[in-house]
């Protein structure tokens, strides 16, 4: 692996990754597909 791919998962294991999907939906106006309502909606 690249320099690159080595220094993001070094931030990934020291500070990791984390999102909050209510306040990226109310602040874009949007409401997003979670996973399981895809999978459920697509017939899987």
């Amino acid at each position: 692996m690249g320099e690159e791919y080595a220094k993001m998962f070094d931030w990934f294991n020291k500070v990791g990754y984390d999102v909050n999907i209510d306040e990226l939906e109310s602040s874009n106006n949007i409401k997003l597909v979670k996973l399981d309502e895809w999978i459920t909606s697509s017939g899987w």
